[in-house]
């Protein structure tokens, strides 16, 4: 269906503001605060039309309304209409962007868009309440006017209401989402799973993750502690680079771990629901190792892989490969699941993380926990660890293996100067 826009100028005789509004086979027209649909009068409710525009490709109109509140003596502040008033949108000549006029309610067949009364981080307070059939757990598009467009609106942020009062309600919004306080709400009937599987992305962004997990060894009472950590950088374009350190071991009881550790640079081509790259770096690995013709440090080659959005469901994988003694080997492979749970209140996932190279084999379960933020800077994630592990060990008597227990906890944060998060997914 071919949308046609066409302001006039002119107007008929009897008209001093016009707008008409082409909508397929169907002619809206807007004269003097009257609203016609070919040519039959339409009552829009309480207040005067204003003004036509389109969103989503559906006709709206925006309303305008007289009202008067005490402000003296000792009357309760309340709100009194005094009669509509219209304040139709001028006519224009140009075809520059038409700013949105000052935040009212608009009114469409498919219900009310109302302004942004307060905006606290993840939250906001929007001017729609029980008297607009809005109850707790309905979800809420936040819209905004599209750049270069002065009639058209998209959906630029999700929400869930959470507390509901006569005329407004409180609105948490989903998963690395944000909206200004120009945007307009409107209740919605898109589910809410999308916004939990895929969430948009944030760009121009650092970010870091630092973990530690300690192994019990049950052989020797011996125990292994490995640290890891990375940071990386997000740019507007959708590209990314990577410097990772995992893991780094450390034995006790008399041993030195002989797990391998690696440095790798990685960059990948990073677009809102997968990741590919490439990367390179050194291996180190312990003398006794029985995957290894022999220890030492090894240039090795790295592939990376990300199927699924940053923060919704995804998997990513590590692999790493050397060449040793003319021949490849894999060096590393690490992989993980993250499910999300939760997209409201506090957000959490599932980690199903597994971890397999020379001399070390792991596997554990974690919650990622969003501790703070939204997902731009400032954002911190805490994630414990349960899980079973084996490393081979070092010591002046013999190379043994420790089998046991894991418990760990990964840190991780984001940083930076953003561009506004990639809202592409959020529809």
């Amino acid at each position: 269906m071919i949308w046609m826009l066409m302001a006039s100028l002119a107007g008929a005789a009897e008209c001093e503001n016009q707008q008409t509004l082409r909508a397929g086979e169907v002619t809206w027209e807007l004269c003097d605060g009257e609203l016609t649909r070919d040519g039959e009068v339409v009552h829009a409710g309480e207040g005067t039309p204003a003004r036509l525009f389109l969103v989503d490709d559906e006709v709206w109109v925006e309303l305008v309304s007289r009202r008067a509140i005490p402000v003296s003596g000792t009357a309760s502040p309340r709100i009194m209409p005094v009669g509509p008033a219209a304040v139709p949108a001028p006519p224009t000549t140009s075809s520059a962007p038409v700013p949105a006029p000052a935040p009212s309610v608009v009114r469409s067949s498919s219900g009310d868009m109302a302004p942004i009364l307060e905006l606290d981080g993840r939250t906001a307070v929007v001017a729609l309440g029980e008297a607009a059939g809005l109850k707790v757990g309905d979800a809420i598009d936040f819209m905004e006017l599209d750049e270069g467009s002065g009639t058209r609106y998209r959906v630029r942020a999700r929400g869930q209401v959470v507390a509901v009062g006569p005329d407004d309600a409180r609105v948490q919004l989903l998963v690395n989402q944000s909206v200004e306080d120009t945007a307009l709400a409107r209740l919605s009937d898109a589910p809410l799973t999308r916004s939990r599987m895929s969430p948009p992305d944030w760009r121009n962004v650092a970010v870091w993750e630092a973990g530690l997990t300690g192994g019990f060894n049950a052989s020797n009472s011996g125990a292994i502690f490995l640290l890891n950590g990375a940071i990386g950088y997000r740019f507007a374009a959708p590209v990314r680079v990577d410097l990772r350190v995992d893991p780094v071991p450390i034995g006790i009881d008399g041993n030195s771990a002989s797990a391998s550790g690696s440095v790798m640079a990685y960059v990948s081509y990073d677009h809102d629901l997968f990741a590919v790259g490439v990367g390179g770096g050194v291996s180190l690995t312990g003398d006794v190792s029985r995957f290894w013709p022999s220890g030492g440090a090894h240039g090795v080659f790295g592939q990376t892989l990300r199927a699924g959005a940053v923060d919704g469901f995804h998997f990513q994988t590590y692999a790493q490969f050397a060449s040793v003694q003319g021949t490849w080997f894999v060096d590393k492979i690490d992989g993980r699941f993250q499910i999300p749970i939760s997209n409201r209140g506090t957000p959490l996932w599932l980690i199903i993380h597994g971890e397999g190279g020379a001399s070390l084999g792991r596997a554990d379960i974690g919650l990622r926990v969003r501790a703070a933020g939204n997902g731009g800077p400032g954002t911190l994630h805490v994630t414990p660890t349960v899980g079973f592990g084996l490393a081979e060990f070092y010591s002046s008597r013999n190379g043994v293996f420790a089998v046991g227990p894991t418990l760990g906890v990964r840190v991780g944060g984001v940083f930076g100067s953003p561009t506004k998060a990639v809202w592409g997914t959020v529809r």
